[in-house]
């Protein structure tokens, strides 16, 4: 977990001006914790809560697991209870007596008391399932395959929030570039403006052209503010993204676009097929209704159990009790009011069922990695198109603005010039973000992020094959 951060978020007062805004920004630029990618990803794997929420689930389904292997056991009971009856419970033997010849009259009543009417009673049974139609190591396998449900869930879980987290991240040097681009643009507008002051004085040019010079000066300095304003937006929205209570200071640059490999789809579809959570957890839950299957198919035999019972308290039992005893027994439901055929149809289609949308789900993986393919290779064109643009756009500010100072261009050609310059730099910035979260977005339809991680960490950023 990044460390450097300390728990205060700072704030800027809504009144400042625009020139103050920035610079207070460069003047506490300085001042904010500096923080890498990796640093920001260990932050979100740390602390954001939906990856907690989702480990947690993860954490409660392993234990759930574990429960499950005490059903091969034996279950054990120790039941003890008091009782006291109206009277004894005996056993009459006069009209047995009366049946005997020989015997004198007058006889007192005869009789054996199998009860008292107060007794206690206290044993220890056990019952072990020795066949059940394989109902327990159905409920056994159905708990691992939930919990490696839950895993993939995780996984996914941790997917999405990396790309979350290359918006979030990146915006903020692309916020950056774009007001460094408009900066320069206000610095040369105020470099145009005075030099078209000096130009009047000559009486080279009239008062419209340096009146457009001031406008062209006064619209680059809204500009840049404005594009202050988005940084700071940029920043706050990483700072809360990753809760931390002041802005960060991000240090890893947007990457230069490099396309080597994802001139190949073939390797990326494979990757998909492979690795992507959304499959690896509807496979788990196909074989998660297979176990249903079994479970309700297992119903319809019967089942087989050891069973002991041993008396702790042996002074009140009655003749026909024994002290222990042990055996074995079955269980067979002949007739159930659940109606295990149609319940066992049931689970076989809901089986048929996740195989049908994992199919789906992996022609729709394959038709979102060929589609994130394309948009990486539309960025990476567009950033080179640019940088051609870009050249052209310096050449002809240059041209422009030597034009005017020899009197053959008016001024509101050098301002179209700057601001087509800009414009450029912007688009190109706006192109590197671009190839760079479509970059992440591909590696999550692929099912893995981390050799994007490793990417980022190249000097270079060199790529290389899933």
């Amino acid at each position: 977990m990044f460390a450097g951060h300390r728990r205060r978020r700072s704030s800027f007062s809504t009144c400042r001006s625009g020139l103050l805004l920035i610079l207070a920004w460069v003047g506490a630029g300085a001042n904010l914790s500096a923080l890498t990618f990796d640093e920001a990803w260990e932050l979100v794997r740390g602390e954001h809560g939906s990856l907690r929420a989702a480990e947690l689930d993860r954490q409660r389904l392993e234990r759930l697991e574990a429960a499950t292997r005490s059903l091969m056991l034996p279950q054990i009971n120790l039941e003890g209870r008091y009782t006291r009856m109206n009277d004894d419970i005996r056993i009459d033997l006069d009209p047995l007596l009366g049946l005997l010849p020989g015997l004198p009259p007058g006889l007192p009543p005869l009789g054996v008391t199998v009860q008292d009417e107060e007794f206690w009673k206290a044993n220890l049974s056990a019952v072990w399932p020795l066949y059940t139609g394989g109902r327990i190591s159905a409920a056994r396998a159905a708990a691992s395959l939930e919990l490696e449900a839950a895993s993939e869930q995780t996984r996914r879980t941790l997917h999405e929030l990396h790309s979350d987290l290359v918006r979030r991240y990146f915006a903020v040097p692309l916020a950056r570039q774009i007001l460094s681009t408009y900066e320069a643009v206000r610095d040369g507008a105020d470099q145009h403006r005075r030099h078209a002051l000096r130009l009047e004085e000559e009486g080279l040019i009239s008062p419209a052209e340096r009146l457009h010079a001031e406008v062209a000066h006064a619209e680059a300095d809204r500009a840049a503010r404005h594009a202050a304003r988005r940084l700071e937006i940029a920043q706050t929205v990483l700072a809360l993204f990753l809760n931390l209570e002041e802005q960060p200071n991000v240090t890893t640059p947007l990457p230069d676009p490099q396309t080597g490999d994802v001139a190949e789809s073939a390797p990326w579809r494979t990757r998909a097929r492979r690795d992507h959570p959304v499959l690896g957890a509807l496979e788990a839950n196909r074989r998660l209704a297979a176990e249903g299957h079994r479970v309700e198919r297992g119903r319809m035999l019967p089942e087989v159990f050891a069973f002991g019972r041993r008396e702790l308290v042996t002074s009140d039992l009655t003749l026909l009790e024994p002290e222990w005893a042990v055996g074995v027994g079955v269980n067979w439901a002949i007739l159930d009011r659940t109606d295990r055929v149609n319940r066992m149809r049931a689970a076989r289609l809901r089986e048929r069922q996740v195989e049908a949308l994992a199919a789906q789900v992996e022609r729709d993986l394959q038709t979102l990695v060929e589609s994130r393919l394309l948009e990486v290779r539309n960025a990476a064109e567009q950033f080179e198109t640019l940088e051609r643009v870009l050249d052209l756009a310096r050449e002809n500010l240059r041209v422009r603005e030597r034009a005017f100072a020899e009197g053959l261009a008016t001024s509101l050609e050098v301002v179209d010039a700057r601001i087509g310059l800009a414009r450029s730099e912007a688009a190109r910035a706006a192109a590197r973000y671009e190839f760079t979260v479509q970059y992440a977005l591909l590696h999550e339809a692929a099912g893995g992020i981390e050799t994007f991680a490793r990417i980022l960490s190249a000097p270079a950023f060199s790529t290389a094959q899933p």
